[in-house]
């Protein structure tokens, strides 16, 4: 597992992010896609990059199976999908690093605060959301109701009930939760912050970004640009 500097990854999720949308021709895309899956393996999430892949496996082979004009408009968010799902790769491999040494980071850049803060609270919330939803559907479970996973698209009010509005008030609790733990830590202090996590440009950090700059030079070079 490698550690790198927060703004190595922001960069890098720039790059792979504007390279996602400008590259032309699915080889492209598949190049780009194992060159970000891979970078996330060597930030130690070998599992998620591995899940990650399997869902960009079966929207490519629905997107093959089916041409746009029979599935409209779901076919196109399928694809916009595809293409955000590489620099959504390495905002993940991101979620390595401490919120302590992404904002000190951030601030070493010369961010504005507020958007450090959306970014960092965004990153924190997500996860905790994900759990919400987890024990919100071993809670429904528990009480026999929508046993089966068949019976969410038949019964949708009943979905939407059991599942929808209690994650809306549970998001609304968890994001003034979150709010007041920020504050306790003395996220809003206007003066210099610092980090017990190394925060600094190393050797690796230009190892990794020169390879990755050299990689998705190759795949332009391969694939073109539109």
């Amino acid at each position: 597992m490698i550690c790198l500097d927060p703004r190595t990854h922001f960069v890098l999720v720039l790059f792979s992010g504007c390279a996602a949308f400008l590259l032309n021709g699915t080889m492209a895309l598949y190049l780009l896609y194992l060159l970000c899956a891979f970078f996330l393996v060597l930030c130690g999430k070998p599992m998620r990059a591995l899940k990650c892949t399997l869902v960009f496996i079966l929207i490519q082979t629905i997107l093959s199976l089916f041409s746009a004009t029979r599935i409209g408009s779901f076919g196109i968010v399928l694809f916009l999908i595809c293409q955000m799902m590489p620099p959504a790769l390495m905002g993940m491999a991101l979620l390595t690093r401490s919120y302590s040494a992404i904002l000190c980071a951030g601030e070493r850049m010369h961010i504005p605060r507020q958007i450090m803060l959306m970014i960092c609270i965004l990153l924190r919330f997500f996860p905790v959301l994900l759990s919400e939803m987890r024990t919100i559907g071993s809670g429904i479970r528990a009480r026999s109701i929508l046993p089966h996973w068949y019976d969410i698209p038949l019964h949708p009010a009943m979905s939407y009930e059991c599942f929808v509005l209690p994650l809306m008030i549970r998001s609304l609790k968890l994001s003034s939760e979150l709010a007041c733990a920020a504050e306790v830590r003395g996220i809003e202090s206007s003066a210099k912050r610092t980090t017990v996590h190394p925060v600094g440009f190393h050797l690796q950090d230009i190892l990794i970004f020169s390879f990755y700059g050299f990689c998705i030079a190759g795949i332009f070079i391969v694939g073109g640009a539109s």
